[in-house]
């Protein structure tokens, strides 16, 4: 078969340079064939055929061919703007609610790939849910359009050399539009992009005392207090008026390289930074070496980074800080559209807090914030100073002080952000009275019910070996445990009154919603009640003894401070006016305790991002910003509400590689601005008013930007939030409420709770919209994702961006259904109904309107397919022949050229996870099929004959006759047998011709006329 080709480096070939055959005698001559060859070739090789470039499309769909339905195909390597794709697969423009009497069928002209698609389960539930208020056939023309808009966008941007989503919508007038549109679905095309695989939404409810309710603590800092330092700040330095010991802090660092010829200005790189601190005359340097960037770079997401000073110093001595920063040389590579950034550090600034007044801030208690101004993408101070700041002013202890410094003058047209380096000082006297003995270790003895969660709190148990013990051991092997630990780290289920211990013999109640640590070296008994090996996860119990345990609440380590008995002096009771002591923040921010009469509320966000197409792209691919923005609703008993809308900048900095790509996710929630709300609450009242509602929690978009500021994902793509939540009910204290959302295809999530085929693109959790209150540890768990677009079934999508070579592309190309490709095979037969197959027929690859060699798809010949499919399925080539046969026999011919792959699930494999794999067939003979051309051999023979008349002779029937004019005479004996014929031949002519015969239209062509010469 190989002398058949043309002759390179792969094959042997002997066909002529011109590149095709002109006969069979041409191809025997050529090729030197054995007579068995030639019955062969002449059974399978085709050398005439010339099959012209057209589909048909049934358009009163009777089911036959008629006049006038057919179109030219597409070149899909050429042509790839979606209007120009969109009415290859609608046909021409038409209104959504035409009919015959009035106009145009609208669907009339719907190619059979969108005809297919009533046959699929999917979507026909997805057509009834999003256009249910229309009737048919209106409701599935108008589904079919849909389908149409974005498949045609999604191979645009298959095939285009960006990665920018390409958005469109469909107007009323049933055409397809660029942009997007307030008022109908925009739809977006599939790139290489990160898309946003899930979010979780947590609101605190903090309540709180009013300024009136708090007074002086009991525990007033005395001059006595260690932390009780005299300092003034003077020229930019912190001078201690005392004999001081201090340490530094490096709260955050983010300097950005930005191109400003850009609006908005477009990031390059990050900055270096280094840092030193002078006390008195010293130079001290704890981050190494300020004038070496290569290897004291502080721009790095290591900070906070702690030094403690280690020498004491007198009262006068000064302390300041100074900065130097650097950037890389740089030249911008616009194939890549990516900066290449150069090797070394330059200095461009330097600063010192002691000569920079208007670049460097000193600042201490009480002191107002500076304006700041920041690009996109960075954090405000504010981000780093968060739980230093409070109603707009910095809020310290008394023995503390914070350098802002920034490189940008004031006058600067990228404003001053005071970010550049942001670095906490913090001073102690030199010698401290004694302090009365604490005791931080217990004898500890108890048990304790635990409901294991998922969250950024996960429960663990570290064994003395260095093992530990997960909630996902418990989820998913049910493993108990009896022996030695040194660290548990747990939140309690149930309240106070199910769930305490003894420290030192004296009951500590563990409270629902808080978590503990418990480290030392103790003994542990580790069960479920449920049942032997039970999974259930709030049916845990842990019970613990040990001598010398350290507890830890919420952060806080437990102590108790021990007054020796010698010290204790019976006094007479004094009368003294009551003292409230403001709570500290737990681990969430949030205040302990539940008192006040004022709530404060706010947002956090946990984000996972997907990027399907590659692992480790977060190392030089990572997204610049993720911002979501929400609206919390909020009402007290008091009739006090909150109304507010507002964003928080979140990026995901935990990495793993799931299927062939890349997820990443926050490590712990980023949130918003706590919002006040006073007077929430009367508990001085009968009954008290002391209750409150979140009446609406909902994310009104997020949107993702890359590193060139360019939006990549934005969620949802048209107006209208993506999901709102309420509570349930009333809470009277502190709480935290959460609610979830994932979508089923981090890169097809443009859909907002508006549409009614929402919940067919996002899994909802609680699916009733209340929100969670207390645990978010059913909800979904940042860092898993049900697959990529590798193994899903029927996936193996990708996003070329470069030109369609061969029609098996279209099967890479992602379809209308999340994470699914364009479906050009069936693994079974249930599988059958609803194919895209039939897409093949729509294009072709090159310009020409006639293409030769193609084989017809309908042939019943066995050589021929045999042939075809030698080598290019997954399944036996007997097997694959066989089952189209079946098919011809009991189906009759096929209509497109992807019927067959479409409709017969046996000439493919059954493994739905390996989509590439088994559309190998598709990719290697889409361009060689067609299933209109027919071909003929017709043998015909030219004599010249000498009629005669009156001579006598016997016909075939037995009977004597003479010979007439006008007849060929030929006599035979009585048996019938053949003995002359009475009319000589003269002379005699014999020619073979290949007629060409059109399927669908009948119509003959004479395609090649041979002699034959004996």
């Amino acid at each position: 078969p190989d002398a058949f080709n043309y002759q390179d480096s792969d094959y042997p070939g002997k066909m002529p340079d011109v590149g095709r055959w002109f006969s069979f005698a041409h191809m025997i001559r050529g090729m030197d064939l054995s007579q068995s060859d030639v019955d062969l070739a002449t059974r399978t090789l085709h050398p005439f055929s010339n099959d012209t470039e057209l589909l048909w499309r049934d358009r009163n769909g009777n089911g036959k061919w008629d006049k006038g339905e057919d179109s030219p195909r597409l070149n899909i390597v050429a042509e790839t703007d979606p209007s120009v794709l969109y009415h290859q697969f609608v046909g021409a423009a038409q209104s959504f609610s035409a009919t015959a009497s009035d106009g145009t069928n609208a669907g009339s002209d719907d190619s059979a790939w969108l005809k297919q698609l009533d046959n699929s389960p999917w979507f026909r539930n997805w057509r009834d849910r999003i256009f249910g208020d229309y009737a048919e056939p209106e409701r599935t023309i108008r589904a079919r359009a849909t389908v149409a808009a974005q498949v045609a966008v999604n191979i645009r941007d298959y095939a285009d050399a960006d990665s920018e989503p390409t958005s469109v919508y469909l107007g009323s007038d049933g055409d397809i539009h660029l942009g997007s549109a307030s008022s109908t679905l925009t739809l977006h095309g599939i790139e290489n992009n990160w898309g946003i695989s899930e979010v979780t939404m947590r609101v605190q409810g903090d309540v709180v005392l009013s300024e009136e309710e708090q007074t002086t603590p009991a525990t007033e800092t005395t001059p006595d207090s260690a932390e009780d330092i005299e300092f003034t700040v003077v020229g930019g330095h912190v001078v201690p008026q005392e004999a001081f010991e201090a340490s530094v802090t490096i709260l955050g660092v983010q300097l950005g390289m930005y191109d400003m010829g850009y609006t908005p200005a477009r990031f390059m790189y990050w900055c270096g930074v280094t840092a030193d601190v002078e006390v008195g005359s010293d130079i001290l340097q704890p981050w190494g070496d300020y004038t070496n960037c290569d290897d004291n770079n502080v721009n790095d997401e290591n900070n906070p980074r702690n030094y403690d000073i280690p020498d004491t110093y007198p009262a006068g001595t000064r302390i300041a800080v100074r900065s130097r920063y650097y950037y890389h040389p740089q030249t911008y590579d616009y194939a890549t559209r990516r900066y290449v950034i150069g090797a070394g550090w330059s200095c461009f600034e330097a600063l010192e807090s002691d000569n920079d007044s208007q670049r460097v801030k000193v600042l201490r208690d009480g002191d107002p914030l500076p304006e700041i101004t920041t690009l996109a993408g960075q954090n405000q101070a504010a981000y780093y100073l968060e739980d230093y700041v409070e109603n707009g002013r910095i809020s310290l202890q008394p023995n503390q002080a914070i350098f802002l410094h920034e490189t940008n003058t004031a006058t600067s047209s990228a404003g001053q952000d005071f970010q550049d380096l942001v670095v906490l000082v913090t001073l102690r006297r030199a010698n401290p009275p004694a302090r009365p003995e604490i005791t931080t270790t217990f004898v500890v003895d108890g048990e304790v019910n635990i409901n294991p969660n998922n969250s950024a709190d996960e429960f663990y148990i570290t064994l003395p070996d260095g093992s530990q013990i997960t909630r996902d051991d418990l989820h998913k092997y049910g493993r108990d445990y009896t022996g030695p630990v040194t660290w548990i780290h747990v939140r309690p289920k149930g309240n106070a009154n199910e769930n305490s211990i003894t420290l030192n013999g004296v009951n500590y109640p563990l409270r629902n919603g808080r978590t503990y640590d418990f480290s030392g070296s103790f003994n542990i008994h580790l069960y479920n009640d449920k049942y032997v090996n039970g999974k259930a996860m709030g049916h845990w119990w842990i019970g613990l003894g040990g001598a010398s345990v350290t507890v830890v609440d919420e952060g806080q380590t437990y102590a108790i401070e021990e007054v020796p008995e010698e010290e204790e002096e019976v006094v007479p009771p004094v009368e003294e006016p009551a003292v409230v002591v403001v709570p500290g923040e737990d681990g969430t921010g949030m205040q302990t305790g539940s008192t006040g009469s004022n709530l404060r509320v706010r947002a956090g966000f946990h984000i996972e991002l997907f990027y399907p197409f590659g692992e480790d792209e977060h190392l030089e691919f990572a997204p610049e910003s993720v911002t979501v923005q929400y609206t919390i609703q909020l009402a007290t008993a008091t009739g006090q509400t909150l109304n507010h809308t507002g964003t928080v900048d979140v990026l995901p900095a935990t990495a793993k590689n799931v299927d062939g790509g890349t997820l990443i996710w926050t490590p712990e929630y980023g949130n918003g601005e706590w919002l006040l709300i006073e007077g929430a609450f009367a508990k001085d009242q009968e009954p008290a008013l002391d209750t409150y509602v979140v009446t609406m929690a909902r994310i009104d978009s997020i949107v993702i930007h890359d590193r060139l500021g360019e939006v990549v994902d934005r969620v949802p793509s048209s107006n209208g939030p993506l999901c709102s939540w309420a509570s349930s009910s009333a809470s009277n204290a502190d709480q935290n409420f959460f609610a979830n959302g994932a979508s089923y295809d981090p890169l097809m999530n443009d859909r907002g709770q508006d549409w009614a085929d929402f919940d067919m693109f996002w899994n909802m959790v609680p699916a009733d919209r209340t929100l969670v209150e207390g645990d978010d540890s059913e909800l979904g768990t940042m860092g898993n994702i049900d697959g990529g677009y590798n193994t899903s079934p029927y996936s193996g999508i990708c996003a070329k961006n470069a030109p369609l070579e061969r029609l098996g592309e279209l099967g890479r190309v992602h379809s209308y259904e999340p994470k699914r490709s364009l479906r050009l095979w069936s693994a079974s037969s249930g599988d059958e109904a609803g194919h895209d197959a039939d897409i093949l027929d729509l294009f072709k690859v090159g310009d020409d309107v006639h293409t030769r060699g193609k084989i017809n798809i309908n042939t019943l010949q066995r050589e021929v397919l045999t042939a075809l499919f030698k080598n290019c399925t997954t399944v036996s080539t007997e097997t694959a022949v066989d089952a189209l046969l079946a098919y011809r026999r009991n189906a009759g011919a096929f209509t497109s050229i992807g019927q067959a792959f479409g409709t017969i699930a046996q000439i493919t494999g059954t493994n739905t996870t390996q989509d590439t794999f088994e559309e190998a067939a598709i990719s290697s003979l889409a361009e060689k099929l067609t299933v209109r051309q027919n071909y003929f051999r017709v043998l015909v023979c030219a004599q010249a004959v000498k009629d005669t008349q009156g001579l006598p002779y016997r016909a075939m029937d037995g009977e004597r006759t003479t010979s007439k004019l006008g007849q060929f005479d030929v006599a035979y004996s009585t048996d019938g047998t053949f003995v002359r014929n009475v009319d000589e031949i003269l002379a005699e002519e014999k020619l073979m011709a290949v007629v060409y015969r059109d399927a669908f239209s009948g119509a003959l062509r004479i395609e090649h006329v041979e002699l034959l010469n004996e």
